[in-house]
């Protein structure tokens, strides 16, 4: 039997993370924002509130620095901050070519696996946008930088954490207890929502 464990004041902290960016290619392109957020360990609740560093207001240099300097993830407790994201090579891929920083070489949650199995191993449709009924992917985000519309920026980084913490929690409680409530681990059309289950079944 699998039991949910109970939080205690020594869990290691888990964060979400995302950033936004000029486009898909760190060699030519820059980060524009990097948001992250204290997540309640067991249950994906947030303990604290959504942080964005924004590049517009400093810099992309200064703003890799801030992350660095207030999450600690430079140093050697691989266990200091532990990334919680949705396609986090994504991340990974701007952050080790603007800044050497290494997020999947340490202890790491990437809810875009779990979402694929959701979507019958299929790759294609297992978008955020898609599996939480977000209005769209960050496709208009360089748009947006161009035009100095941070605020539609802003209000995107919100949009998207609330859809990867809507994501976990959806996991970590079909995680915890099968309908009669006895723990297990489920399987993997147990986590999908109806909607899903329907059309998968």
């Amino acid at each position: 039997m699998f039991k949910r464990r109970k939080p205690h004041k020594y869990a290691v902290p888990a964060y979400y993370l995302d950033m936004e960016t000029t486009g898909l290619n760190p060699a030519n392109h820059s980060i524009i924002t990097i948001q992250y957020q204290e997540l309640e360990r067991y249950t994906g609740e947030p303990t604290g509130s959504l942080r964005i560093l924004k590049s517009w207001e400093s810099s992309e240099r200064d703003i890799l620095e801030t992350f660095s300097r207030d999450t600690g993830i430079g140093s050697p407790d691989k266990f200091g901050f532990i990334p919680v994201g949705y396609n986090l090579m994504f991340e990974h891929k701007f952050l080790y070519a603007k800044a050497k920083i290494d997020i999947l070489d340490r202890p790491h949650v990437d809810l875009h696996h779990t979402a694929i199995l959701m979507n019958g191993g299929e790759f294609r449709g297992s978008g955020l946008d898609r599996m939480t009924g977000k209005p769209h992917s960050g496709t208009p985000i360089p748009g947006w930088y161009s035009a100095k519309r941070y605020d539609c920026i802003i209000h995107y980084c919100g949009t998207g954490g609330e859809g990867v913490l809507r994501f976990l929690r959806v996991v970590a409680e079909a995680a915890a207890c099968s309908p009669q409530g006895v723990c297990r681990p489920p399987c993997v059309m147990c986590l999908a929502p109806a909607s899903m289950r329907k059309r998968h079944g």
